[in-house]
């Protein structure tokens, strides 16, 4: 099931709810949205309430993304959020520009490659986007959508190193940048994965 952190502005619960998306409640230590199974990952920030602003300043959205990115493999930030009225509201920040907002997205794509950076003006458009993303990503980790005369091939252009990943990412809280991370250092568990392996390859 997908799960939000708890912490999470109401709103967000509310949109998921009128979308028709079941969601659990919990605390999450990296990202705000989360589905286990398909280890995507997401960091969800506002404009309007300022949620963004507050925590590129501070840093905290750097840091949270370079965990993310070091340690999921589907990984997302959604802004939701109508900038430019933000930017001419009350609640704005004096110094705050759609400008200055512009540098700060480009330095983020910059400097995190392992992020995907979505925008969308409304909130509403959360949950769809995330119930879409969630049966692309099934389908294609599926095999759908892909011809009988390729299939076979996809199949056998899969290397030793993806099977081993593939087999460690079944356990629970082990995602794919650690499955690596493990394979590199730990040797007999290369070779005792390669020996399951062998037993269907």
């Amino acid at each position: 099931m997908l799960k939000i952190d708890q912490r999470e502005d109401k709103k967000v619960f509310e949109v998921f709810e009128k979308a028709g998306a079941p969601v659990e409640k919990c605390t999450l230590s990296l990202g705000d949205i989360f589905m286990e199974n398909l280890d995507l990952c997401i960091e969800h920030k506002q404009i309007g309430t300022g949620d963004f602003l507050r925590s590129y300043w501070d840093g905290h959205i750097q840091k949270q993304l370079l965990d993310i990115q070091n340690n999921h493999k589907n990984n997302y930030l959604i802004i939701t959020g109508d900038v430019q009225k933000y930017a001419e509201s009350e609640h704005c920040p004096k110094n705050f520009t759609p400008q200055m907002y512009a540098s700060m997205i480009a330095s983020l794509t910059a400097k995190y490659p392992g992020i995907k950076l979505i925008q969308f003006q409304t909130l509403e458009m959360l949950p769809l986007f995330v119930k879409s993303l969630i049966q692309r990503i099934s389908a294609v980790n599926n095999g759908e959508k892909v011809t009988v005369t390729n299939t076979e091939l996809m199949r056998n252009t899969l290397t030793t190193t993806d099977y081993r990943i593939k087999l460690l990412t079944c356990f629970q809280g082990l995602g794919y940048v650690r499955a690596k991370k493990l394979l590199e250092k730990d040797a007999k568990l290369v070779e005792q994965l390669d020996a399951i392996i062998s037993k269907f390859i």
